[in-house]
């Protein structure tokens, strides 16, 4: 494996060496990835309907369900038009001062193993500068980032073979060392002692990209809270980004902030939450759980159950049913959890009697934060900057940002990028 894939890289410089090749990539670039854009955006219309769906077997191969999948294709992808494309490289490229920008010719990525959107949407901006890829997969999720370049190879196949991916154990770190020697750029996803590991790693010359751990959080006012009617709107729109992805990716809201005095109480605004992951289950069926996700639930549950029996809680601290495929509980700032809340569509209610409480219960964050999500944005906005978060947007939107955004708080095509002055 070692030699196979540096042989493979270092095959993919001397491509990119060539002048006409690399030109030629570059050059038709926007073009074709939009195509293909379009392309993906068609297998997922209708996922599963039919037997030799690409789309859906890449799904159930990595224990997602079809649909959950082919939300998350029409995330990243209704984005990536012509015009979209081509804008976010023309603004990457324009000089600054009298630094001219050079695009690097091999990018090393190092997939996340949580979500295939990470992975895809880091490919795609190296492959929109004309770069050559290695991609070392992660061992649940390869099957996307192979549907992605066979859809890429109907419409481009010159640029499809200047990407390979393969996946090697992660503690095989001869591997990835010998593979970052022949890259410019190595873009890494996962958790922070991973980070840190790969960092280590990372050959003198090379730049080294770390995406680390994210936490994200939904953020409910009074003013949400002010009728059933708008607190049903945010409970709707809160089950979607619970729902989708089933938490897995750094977007996902972990914690949801719910203030304790409004004409909606935290306890009925639980049962408008659960009305609401009910009926989007229909659309958006959870994964099947394997046995570490089901008990990392049960413990959730068991230890809100409890403190509230420990501090004499008068409602109940588990709104959600057993037979829901959703938990919902609810705690406040006298709840100390000793581990994070679960996953997989846990709505971890977090009930605060003043702003200051959620500044207090997030200023651990600060700096780590995926995105905040809430009811009215430009109520949280202090908050956003003393977090230093990189996405304040509406409930609805967490799982859906805009093509182009600035992932970690970094615009997406300028960590790839060299600058040489005259």
């Amino acid at each position: 494996m070692t030699e196979l894939m540096v042989d493979k890289a270092k095959q993919l410089v001397a491509m990119m060496k060539n002048a006409s090749n690399a030109n030629g990539i570059f050059s038709r670039a926007p073009h074709s990835i939009s195509r293909a854009a379009l392309a993906m955006l068609s297998l997922a219309e209708k996922p599963g309907s039919d037997p030799d769906d690409r789309l859906a077997r890449a799904a159930i191969a990595i224990g997602m369900h079809p649909a959950s999948a082919a939300e998350g294709v029409r995330n990243l992808f209704s984005g990536m038009t012509l015009d979209a494309l081509a804008t976010l490289r023309e603004t990457a490229l324009r000089p600054i001062g009298n630094s001219i920008p050079r695009t690097p010719r091999l990018v090393f990525h190092l997939a996340a193993g949580n979500l295939f959107v990470s992975t895809l949407e880091s490919l795609i901006h190296a492959q929109l500068l004309g770069c050559a890829n290695i991609v070392r997969c992660s061992s649940g999720e390869q099957q996307f980032t192979a549907l992605w370049l066979d859809v890429l190879k109907e419409v481009d196949p010159e640029m499809a073979a200047a990407t390979a991916w393969g996946w090697w154990p992660h503690d095989e770190l001869e591997i990835t060392r010998n593979v970052a020697r022949e890259a410019d750029v190595m873009v890494a996803f996962g958790g922070d002692e991973t980070i840190a590991n790969l960092a280590t790693v990372t050959a003198p010359g090379t730049r080294f990209i770390g995406h680390g751990s994210r936490w994200s959080y939904a953020l409910l006012s009074a003013s949400d809270l002010a009728s059933e009617t708008v607190a049903r709107e945010r409970s709707e729109a809160l089950a979607y980004d619970l729902a989708v992805y089933d938490q897995q990716g750094c977007l996902s809201p972990q914690t949801v902030f719910v203030p304790s005095r409004a004409s909606i109480t935290p306890q009925k605004f639980a049962q408008l939450l659960a009305e609401s992951l009910r009926t989007l289950e229909k659309d958006l069926p959870r994964r099947k759980l394997p046995l570490e996700a089901l008990a990392a639930q049960a413990r959730w549950r068991d230890e809100i159950a409890l403190h509230a029996v420990m501090n004499n809680a008068t409602s109940t601290p588990v709104p959600s049913r057993p037979a829901d495929d959703f938990l919902i509980t609810l705690r406040d700032a006298r709840f100390h959890a000793t581990t994070s809340p679960p996953t997989d569509r846990t709505a971890d209610i977090f009930i605060y009697d003043s702003e200051e409480e959620v500044t207090s219960a997030l200023l651990c964050r600060r700096g780590r934060i995926g995105c905040l999500g809430a009811g009215e944005p430009s109520e949280w906005q202090s908050l956003a900057n003393d977090l230093r978060s990189p996405r304040l947007c509406k409930l609805g939107t967490m799982q859906r940002p805009p093509w182009g955004w600035a992932h970690d708080g970094r615009p997406p095509l300028m960590d790839l990028l060299d600058f040489q002055s005259d």
